[in-house]
This record gives C-alpha cells, structure tokens and sequence, in this order.
C-alpha cells in the first residue's frame, strides 16, 4: 500500500484539511458531490493534450486546478529520486512532479488528481500561483502527511515510510516530532527495506547534521520521552496480538481437550473436573498448558490424591492424545500428560480448592480493566525469559507476580482494582446459595466501587511505574523485607529480610524465598526500570538468558575466583623461579 493512493482514500472520506492561523490543521465536511465533480473533471486528460480546460470547478475554497505538462523528466511526489512505478488494476503507471502541490485550500482528490489518475507517462505539475510560495506549500503537504502518519502509522509500508522521511528531510521538517518517530521505526525495520532503499535511507542518515539534531535537544524535556513511550506502545502492542496472545487454534484444542477428558475422568474417579490457572482466568499465553483439577469428596490426604493419579494414569492409557503421563510426588501431587511430540499440554491435580479460589479471584479482577490483561502478560512475559517465573526453582510464581500488579493497580490515583474487602461478601451473604466469598460478577463490583473507571493512564505509564514502584529501596530485602497484605492493602516491614505476599483469600504466603533469591529476583526489577529510563527497547527488556539470576551471579563468582587462583598461583611460580632468586640476592 503506497502513500499516495492511501492519502487519496483518507481525504475521500468526505473531510478536507485546513490551515488554521496558529499553524494546526483543521478538518471540516466537504460534499461528496465535489468529490465526484473534480475527479471526472481530471478523467479527461490527455497525454498528448499541452492545456487544459479553465473550468472553474466549484470547491469551498475556489482552487484553480494545476497545469500539467506531459513529456517532462520529474522527481518522485515524495522526492528523493526518479519517478515511481505503482501497480494499479494491472497496468503499471508512473507518476511524478517537480512542482509543489497547492495546500492553502482544501487538500482533496483534485489537488491529487493528476498524479492518481494520469496516463502512463510524465507529467509536471506547475504551481497556479508564484513560484516564491512554493516551498511553503510542499512543507504544508509535508505537515500533512505526518498528521496523517501519526494517526494511521500502521497503514504505510516500510517503504512508504521512507518516502515520506525523505521528503520531509528534503523540505527540512526535521523539528515536527514525527520526523523522529519515523527514524525510528525505519531503523527498526531496516529489514523490510530493499537494499537501494537501505542506501538510501544510510545517505538520509549522514546528510541530518548537528544542527539539525540540535533541534532535537532543544524541544522540552519530556517530549523525546514521550516518543520512546509511544514506540514502545507499539512495540508492546505487537507483542501481545503476535506472540502472547492465544489463537483460535489453541482454544480449539483446549475445548477439544476438555471434551476428551471430562467423561473419562469423571467416570473413573467419581468427582468434578475444573480448569483453572491462566487457562481459566483471562492471562492464558500462546503455547501454554492447560491446568486441570479434579474436585472428589473424601479425598483429603496425600495418599488419596496419589492413588487418584494413578487411576487417572491407568483411565487414560488408551487415550490417542496422551504419549506418557507422568506422575510428581510434590507438596500438591499432579499428573502431566505429554504428546506424541514430548510437549507437556496438561496438569492434573487433586482436590486443589485453593487454585480454583485464587483463578476466580483473579478472573473477577481482570475482566475489571482491560490493561490488566496486557500488563500480565507482558510481566509474565519478562519473568520467564529472565528465568524469574518458576516456583520450582525458588523463583517468584505466576501468581505472586499478579498479586504484586494487583496490589500496584489498587494504589494508583484513582484506583484501577478494587481492594479486596470491598468486593468480599458479608457473612449473611452465605444463606443466598453464593458459594464464593467474593463477588465476580463485573457490574456488581463496578456498582459496589463508584471509584473504578475513573483512572485514565496509558498502558506504558502503568508499566513503567510498576517497574519502579518494586525497585523501590523498602523491598531490597537483606537485613528487613516487606509485607504486602492484598487484603488490607498495607505495607509493613518484616525480620525475613524478603518481599511476603500475602494471598487475600488464605491470608497465608504465597510464594516464600531465601534472602540471596529474592536480592537476585528484586534486581531484575531494578534492571528494568534502569532501562526504561535509558529508553532501551523491549528485547534488550525482555533478553532471554538460560539460567535464573543467582545461578548466574554464582557462575561469575566461581569464574572470578578461579582467574584469581591461577593469577596467585602465576605469582608463586614467578617468585620461585632462578631469575627470580638471583635479582632478590643482588
């Protein structure tokens, strides 16, 4: 999709620009009978036709249509070469101008025209009035098309893009700050540019010159902030649609899964089969497994749950979706059923009540707002590829990290979650049937708790000061931590020298940690809020590493001291030599 046939549908759409006196641009309804007027009137050129008709075309503001010249060598409409070739309802046409389109009236198909709809060969526009205001007029259509870049950035191509770069650097629009958001989205996507557009791009590069990005330096403080902020709502934006969130596919399965199982189960075992987890609550990930729990009654000891599983192992043993079913003697005993391919898509465990009261709680709060759903999954995203979201290995648990977000979103001003006790139930509430002892149902919240929906901050300030909130200097553990208790909302110091989370339904720790995990866990947040404000991007954020943190530090530890014995060995052997001997005599 190019520029211009783009910009000829958006100004089709019955609107038109207009200069205002302090510099912005105005839009206002224009007929669509003027549309059609002006566009029949621009069918009838001719190739070989040197004049054109002076019909006064009616418009609201009275533009003298353009002169075209046929047969003229030209620069490209957005000029940084020779005419450009598009493709257009299977004949190729070429288009191209050396004089500036007329902007001071509506900009609309007449003043374009020329350019979309002439036969195959060149043209040169010339300008209706003086050639001296020319130059104002191109940086006019250069402000323009950036309007329009800011507001449907998604619907240029990489090369449309630098088209549009090279236009503005031509006309010198190095100031607007779209200019620096289309250097900085070309520089990441270099990739999708051809080779002599990469050149092209390199020359536009080394042609900006100090002063030009002296400019830069001298807008406000906050506004290159701001671009860095709005490059990374995209970039966080892409992430959750291509990568976190799930496909159709995956529901499919999951719903396939379910209806493969549940009969089985619950013939075999005589109890209720649930899903809960990030499967169930709203924060379910492209690729992740499916948690399932088995409710039976007179079922409460280890053992029981034990046997349980291998009479599940032993019901599913036909199963043409289950390769190997594997059974973990754990705190909370479970069954992971793995494919023909080795993955592990299922997690079965026993009478595990807690698990499901902790998914409707989460589930209740998520449908709340809908930027908790893309703050999860970004968070989670993070943890797991910096090796800091896995409870085996002493790490933080999925659902330590959303009681931490929960806990940030309770405190803003104003709140975006509820607290807690302001969505629990009364006591006299249990004689109406309610078996959960909170509400879940959205619109009864929202009612319960005028103040929700009032908070307004965009996704990546949430983020951003999440980030900053837990690298806080209260929560750097050593010799005192912090306890957050979700159901009071307070924050109190602690003799454990670690971050306690305390699960609002149990009251209990959720996720406990040793001093030098949880030091090595708090300054991975510590690292993320130093970059952000370095304005580094989502993949340096999120880099991948294969080990957790501490083991990492213990790594270069053990690295450190081994350089230090062999340098204090190399020293021994230094002094014990002949040499060595002989200059100590003298």
């Amino acid at each position: 999709m190019y520029v211009l046939p783009f910009l000829v549908r958006q100004l089709e759409s019955c609107q038109h620009f207009t200069r205002l006196p302090n510099g912005g641009l105005s839009r206002k309804a224009f007929p669509p009978e003027a549309w059609r007027t002006r566009r029949e009137s621009y069918n009838g050129f001719s190739s070989t036709s040197t004049s054109q008709s002076q019909e006064n075309l009616h418009s609201p503001s009275s533009v003298t249509p353009p002169k075209v010249s046929p047969g003229h060598s030209s620069h490209s409409f957005l000029s940084y070469g020779a005419s450009r070739e598009i493709k257009e309802r299977g004949t190729v046409q070429n288009y191209g101008c050396n004089g500036p389109l007329s902007c001071r009236g509506p900009l609309n198909t007449n003043t374009l025209g020329v350019l979309h709809h002439c036969p195959r060969q060149h043209y040169t526009v010339a300008s209706p009035n003086s050639e001296t205001d020319a130059p104002e007029r191109t940086k006019e259509l250069c402000d323009i098309l950036l309007e329009l870049h800011s507001i449907f950035g998604q619907e240029f191509s990489a090369a449309d893009k630098l088209e549009l770069l090279s236009m503005c650097h031509n006309n010198g629009r190095h100031r607007h700050p779209e200019f620096s958001v289309l250097m900085l989205e070309l520089w990441q996507n270099t990739g999708r540019l051809k080779q002599h557009e990469i050149s092209v791009y390199h020359k536009i590069c080394k042609e900006i010159s100090s002063d030009n990005w002296l400019a830069v330096t001298q807008r406000p403080t906050c506004e290159p902030f701001k671009l860095y902020e709005r490059q990374f709502l995209y970039d966080l934006n892409r992430l959750n649609n291509l990568i976190l969130t799930p496909t159709l596919e995956q529901y499919r399965k999951k719903r396939d899964l379910i209806n493969s199982l549940k009969p089985t189960l619950e013939k075999a075992t005589q109890g209720i089969l649930h899903t809960f987890g990030s499967c169930e609550n709203g924060l379910w990930v492209r690729g992740s497994d499916v948690d399932m729990c088995l409710e039976i009654t007179n079922c409460n000891s280890k053992r029981n749950w034990l046997s349980k599983l291998h009479l599940i192992r032993s019901a599913l043993s036909s199963n043409e979706m289950i390769s190997n079913i594997t059974i973990i003697s754990a705190k909370v005993p479970i069954a992971k059923l793995y494919n023909k391919d080795n993955h592990n898509f299922c997690d079965i465990s026993i009478n595990n009540t807690v698990a499901l009261d902790n998914t409707s709680f989460v589930k209740a709060m998520v449908k709340i707002d809908f930027r908790v759903v893309k703050l999860a999954r970004f968070i989670k995203y993070w943890a797991t590829h910096r090796c800091i979201n896995n409870r085996a290995q002493g790490t933080l648990s999925s659902y330590a990290l959303i009681l931490q977000l929960f806990h940030f979103l309770q405190n803003r001003s104003p709140p975006i979650l509820p607290l807690y006790k302001d969505i629990e139930r009364e006591a006299c509430d249990g004689n109406k049937g309610q078996s959960s002892r909170f509400i879940t149902d959205t619109n009864e919240i929202l009612e319960r708790c005028e103040y929700l929906g009032k908070n307004k901050e965009s996704l990546t300030q949430l983020l951003f000061d999440f980030f900053n909130f837990y690298s806080d200097k209260r929560f750097q553990g050593g010799r005192c931590g912090a306890t957050i208790d979700i159901y009071t909302n307070e924050v109190s110091e602690n003799n454990l020298g670690v971050l306690v989370m305390k699960c609002p339904i149990t009251g209990k720790n959720v996720n406990p940690f040793t001093i030098t995990m949880w030091q090595s866990i708090y300054r991975e947040f510590k690292r993320v809020d130093t970059y952000i404000k370095e304005q580094r991007p989502i993949p340096q954020i999120c880099m991948r590493v294969s080990v957790p943190p501490l083991e990492a530090e213990a790594e270069i530890k053990r690295q450190h001291a081994h350089m230090i014995r062999r340098m204090m060995m190399m020293n021994v052997k230094v002094s014990r030599s002949p040499a060595t001997k002989t200059l100590n005599r003298k």
